[in-house]
Formats: C-alpha cells, structure tokens, sequence
C-alpha cells in the first residue's frame, strides 16, 4: 500500500471521509469524484514524440513522478481525426461504462511504459481505484468511470472520407478436451512452431500431408473440427483427463494468408452464405466428415501455438497482441493503423440478441489477420460454449470512435 493510500486511510477513520476524497481529487487534478459536484481539470503541456509501437513494460513508471516521465510517441495512423463530444455518442450515458474500467486497469499495466501522458493518466486510475476500494470495499462506481473519461479524453471520429462504418465480427476463447500425450480419443494434435523455419512457408495441406510436424505437438484433442476453430480464435483452454486447465495461445503461423471456409462452402453450392456461421460449419463438418480435410485445406493458414503460465488466472481471458488478459464484452481486436492498441474506444454495433446498435466503452488490446481497414472489429465474447454461439452468429455494423487522450498530439496521416 503507497504512503498516499496510507495517508487517507488514516482520515477515512478519523471520519474525514469528506476531506479524502477531496484530497484525492487535488492531488489528481482532473477526477470528479461526485463531491460537491465540483471537477477540475488540469494543465496539460503539449506532447510531442516520435512514432513507435507499445513496448511490453509490466506497470513500467506507474508510480513514477508525471512530471520525470518521457513524452510518449504518438502512434501513426491511416487517416485524420476529427474531433466530437460526448454529448455525440449515442449511448454513452447509458451505457455501464464502470464494467469497461478492469480492462482500462489492464491497459494501463502497459502503456506507461510508453511515457506521459499515460503515466499520469494511469496513475490517476490507481488512485480512483484504491480510493473505491476503501471507500466501498468495490470498484469506482459509473459516475467517477464516466467523469474520468471526459475530463480526460476527447473523442475523436475517423475522417478522411472514409468509409463511416465496417464489418463486426466475434471471437471468444474456445475450451476442449485434450492430452498431452497421444491416447485413446486424443488423436488430433496442436503444434508448437516448428524448429525449421522453412516449414513455415509451407500450407496447412501440405504440412498435415507431408508429417513434416511430427515431433512438434503440443497438445493431442478429441476433435479435429474444434481444433481447427481453436485456430481460428488463437487461444483456448483444454480441459486434461484430470480435470486441471491448459491454456494455450497464438505462438506463430505459417506465410499464407487465412481464407474462409465458409465463402468455399458458398461458391460450391453447399450452403447458402447466411448459413456459414461457425456451428453451420460444425453442422455441415459432422454429415461430411470424409470431406473434413478437404474443407479445411481451403485455408492454407495454419497457427501455431505456446502454453501460457500457469499464472494465468482461470477466470482471466487470453493474452491479447497488447499483452493483457482481455475482458469479456469489453475488449476487442482492431487494425491497428486506425485505433491504436491500448486506447479506449467508443464502440457501436448492434450484438446478438440485441434490437438495435448501441454504443458501449471497449478497449482496444488485440488484433487479426483479418481484422483490416477502418472500424473493422472483432468483439471478444469471453470463454466457453455460450460465448463460442454468440460470436459465431456475431456479424453486424461497427463504428469506432477513438477516445483520445487531451494534451496528446493528434498524428497526421
């Protein structure tokens, strides 16, 4: 516990409730806290850097002071910014925005490394969120998430003419049953990456013909099909014969781009395009199985896969391209040449099961080979089977909007 948390615990139980949460909000200068209903906002110098990526740095300069830290680069993008309120996104008062703050708490567990203004900014959310915690034993409540955001960032629409929205799709993290030895059920093996590099230019086909893999399996399945979306979503838990939990994720791939099986299935005539959602595909997988491997030759992708720490909590998602364990219905991939990794999003799309587009506050902390141009998204759905049917059903219309932090330069295409 920091001296700061020390410090107004001690006035908490003094009874000066009053004075440390308005202690907190002085010593933040930007975070109403729904005292008084008074905020404040503080001076922000302008920010200059040059362009980089995220740099993996666990809670690097956090606790450091804001005014030491570096400028962080600012990340180059495809098209302009333009700049709205809040007031324009449809939903954003309704929306449960707190849900969306454990998965800002992971962002932050990386962007500081990049330098100011994500230190303060991430700074700022430890202090609201310690300040919660010993206030009410419980995370920041809507109206502090919700203040925190517009105090801090302006929202900022892609421009350029193009296109106002793009595809919305849905993943999840898959779990299976499989062994780590090759035994009854358990005859379909995911690979580790493979020793000689020049197998990596090779297609699935020709890998899956060829045994080239022998020697490289990491974990033997039940069922071929699953693995093959396992692939698919990159990530996964599999359930050993003892009950305990692997999980695995995305080590490398093969040189070939991914290809829909679906869109095969189509062009030849098997089912009508609409039908191709992931548990069509199992459907139709499961009246053919002598055609299984013809139908999954069509992608020549193939992914390649690690064992994630075991320090990896069961309830946390996969190891996002960010670095951080995403949040169920609150992270998402995009191309990062439009929403850079880290930043929040405004998103609005219409979900499965919903009646119409609504917007809700997400984080941008992964990517995909196929998730390419403006507003492309694939909303993460969480783990399991009832996720796995939402996001196999999950094709709509997203629009993002950037949420960008204030003071921090605004990149030129």
């Amino acid at each position: 516990m920091t001296n700061l948390v020390q410090s107004m615990l001690l006035r908490i139980q003094q009874g000066a409730r009053q004075a440390a949460l308005l202690s907190l909000m002085g010593l933040t200068g930007s975070v109403a806290l729904g005292v008084q209903g008074c905020a404040t906002r503080s001076a922000q110098a302008p920010i200059s850097g040059s362009t980089g990526g995220i740099v993996g740095q666990d809670r690097g300069g956090v606790g450091s002071a804001p005014g030491r830290a570096p400028s962080a680069p600012v990340p180059r993008l495809e098209v302009p910014l333009e700049p709205i309120t809040f007031s324009q996104l449809a939903d954003w008062r309704g929306d449960a925005v707190e849900q969306a703050w454990g998965a800002w708490l992971q962002s932050c567990t990386r962007l500081p490394g990049l330098g100011q203004p994500w230190v303060r900014l991430c700074q700022e959310a430890e202090q609201i969120t310690a300040l919660a915690a010993l206030e009410t034993g419980s995370a920041p409540r809507r109206e502090v998430v919700a203040r925190y955001f517009e105090v801090n960032f302006q929202p900022m629409r892609l421009g350029g003419g193009v296109r106002s929205h793009n595809t919305l799709t849905g993943y999840y993290e898959p779990v299976v049953r499989g062994s780590r030895t090759r035994q009854g059920a358990y005859q379909w093996p995911l690979y580790r990456t493979p020793s000689d590099p020049s197998l990596l230019r090779e297609t699935r086909e020709s890998l899956e013909r060829s045994g080239a893999l022998r020697g490289q399996e990491l974990v033997w399945l039940d069922d071929p099909t699953e693995g093959f979306f396992l692939q698919i979503q990159g990530s996964g838990q599999v359930v050993l014969p003892d009950g305990r939990v692997m999980r695995v994720g995305f080590a490398a791939a093969n040189g070939h781009p991914f290809r829909s099986i679906g869109r095969w299935l189509a062009d030849q005539g098997e089912m009508r395009l609409a039908e191709t959602s992931m548990q069509g595909i199992k459907a139709w997988v499961a009246r053919h199985p002598a055609r299984r491997d013809e139908l999954f030759w069509q992608n020549p992708r193939m992914i390649f896969f690690r064992e994630l720490p075991a320090s990896l909590g069961a309830n946390e998602g996969p190891i996002g391209a960010l670095g951080v364990p995403l949040t169920a219905e609150r992270s998402i991939a995009v191309d990062p040449r439009y929403a850079p990794l880290g930043f929040p999003v405004f998103l609005t799309a219409q979900l499965v099961g919903e009646s119409r587009p609504r917007g809700r506050l997400v984080m941008a902390q992964d990517t995909g080979s196929a998730i390419q141009g403006p507003h492309r998204t694939d909303f993460y759905y969480g783990s399991g089977e009832a996720a796995g049917e939402r996001a196999g059903k999950t094709k709509a219309l997203a629009q993002q909007v950037l949420l960008w932090p204030l003071g921090y330069p605004v990149p030129l295409p």
